[in-house]
């Protein structure tokens, strides 16, 4: 009994090691053909950090579609996280120094980040890489607008291109139709007609800013600035622009602000609040939004508005009477600023092949088309900028017309962050907000204590 028990027990345990033993066997990687053939590298994820463009939920529909073709295609991931602006900065430059970073960076003050790296870390120098994949870097730039190229965010001063500039904004103007019909401002065929010219602007804006009650508060505006708070700081930039001046010279060596026509420019705009009360002296509060006030009526003309923002607006309310123009010639030029933005690789990827396959595949105009299309952006690409959405569309038309009258608002020299500001202490903020600001000095010692200023920062 005792030896058919052994039996029975040494049978059992016979049984069980060799089931065992064929499993193991064929849930190997020899028998499932899940083995790394030789040469292929294993699936890795590859991880994009994009701002928040206002339409987040769209944006992500596109990017999600996006990343699903693309592992479809090379069996690899790609993944996103959308950067609200309130925590871009410290994000940004934190990565820059080696902190947490993605694989690409949707990237602004690319200068910054470069010099916070100290050629370890940050964005990844491009131009190597393109001549390898593109072999003609000049085949390459013409498909980008001159003024995306040139822009701060995708070429330093070393000649190196550190991404692919993918959105681009200029500023037009944005006027309210109706209040141009209701003053009786329109052309031969009854439509509403935008100033080309200071003269015309003064004009216009002093006929349509309007006490509707006699009660001596003006209910109506003639002209409005930027779409949020701080931001009149770009729109008023700009007249510098159209005063002849692009701030700095070719080689961001020296300030070009202290000249006649930027003084009268900028001078315009203190007369505009001041003397003759066709802009909102609360243009100074934190509060003040230039969008708002064309969304309510209590503005007719605001100078200063990106693609983005003329997108926003009409998504929420769509029969509102607005229209994009050109922004009037100044005392020099009638040019406008512009900036950009490129999808920016850094050096902190574990992965940089498979980053740059993406960032191929993310910015391929059948791509980064939709996603522009999704948050109602300018395209870098002039093969995007054909497609239908932004070709046929009135009001991107203006915007890509305003491209050609426009200049880079940044340049890429590590004191520009210093330079422009967004606080008390940096020369252009404190010049804006003292033109701006009816108990100021005059504008021209304004303009010479900005210029000073400048080129003391540029010489430390």
């Amino acid at each position: 009994m005792k030896n058919r028990y052994l039996y029975c027990r040494n049978r059992f345990a016979l049984v069980l090691f060799f089931s065992i033993l064929l499993m193991v066997l064929f849930t190997s990687p020899v028998f499932t053909g899940g083995a790394q053939e030789p040469g292929k590298k294993e699936a890795v994820t590859i991880t994009l950090w994009i701002q928040s463009y206002g339409n987040d939920a769209a944006m992500s529909k596109v990017l999600d579609d996006i990343n699903k073709r693309f592992a479809a295609q090379t069996g690899n991931r790609a993944e996103y996280s959308i950067i609200q602006w309130g925590e871009a900065e410290p994000k940004h430059m934190l990565a820059a120094q080696g902190g947490e970073a993605p694989d690409i960076m949707d990237e602004y003050w690319l200068f910054s980040r470069v010099a916070a790296g100290k050629g370890e870390f940050g964005p990844f120098p491009m131009n190597d890489v393109f001549a390898e994949k593109l072999g003609s870097l000049q085949a390459w730039e013409k498909n980008y607008y001159e003024v995306a190229l040139s822009y701060a965010d995708v070429k330093l001063t070393d000649g190196n291109y550190y991404g692919v500039p993918w959105r681009i904004e200029c500023r037009p103007m944005l006027i309210r139709t109706d209040l141009f019909k209701e003053a009786g401002i329109v052309d031969a065929n009854g439509n509403a007609k935008p100033p080309t010219t200071y003269r015309e602007l003064l004009e216009y804006a002093q006929k349509l800013t309007i006490d509707k009650n006699g009660d001596g508060v003006i209910d109506q505006y003639g002209i409005a600035l930027g779409w949020g708070p701080d931001l009149f700081v770009q729109g008023v930039m700009q007249a510098m622009y159209q005063g002849g001046s692009r701030i700095l010279n070719a080689d961001a060596t020296k300030s070009t602000l202290y000249q006649p026509t930027v003084i009268e420019a900028l001078q315009f705009w203190r007369d505009a609040v001041c003397r003759y009360k066709v802009l909102d002296p609360g243009v100074l509060s934190p509060s003040y939004n230039g969008m708002v006030e064309i969304q309510s009526g209590r503005a007719a003309m605001n100078m200063t508005v990106n693609a983005g923002g003329v997108a926003e607006l009409k998504s929420k309310i769509p029969d509102l009477p607005i229209k994009s123009a050109l922004v009037p010639r100044g005392p020099a030029t009638a040019e406008t600023t512009a900036g950009a933005a490129a999808f920016v690789p850094y050096k902190q990827t574990k992965h940089l092949d498979e980053t740059l396959e993406y960032l191929w595949f993310l910015t391929d105009p059948n791509n980064v088309g939709p996603l522009l299309e999704s948050i109602g952006l300018l395209p870098a690409d002039r093969r995007v900028a054909a497609r239908p959405f932004f070709a046929d569309d009135p009001m991107y038309k203006v915007h890509l017309r305003q491209l050609e009258f426009a200049g880079p608002e940044d340049y890429p020299i590590p004191e520009w962050a210093e330079i422009l500001g967004w606080s008390e202490g940096a020369p252009l903020h404190d010049l804006i907000v003292g033109v701006l600001d009816c108990r100021g000095g005059s504008v021209e010692e304004l303009v010479k204590t900005a210029h000073d200023k400048i080129n003391a920062l540029l010489k430390d």
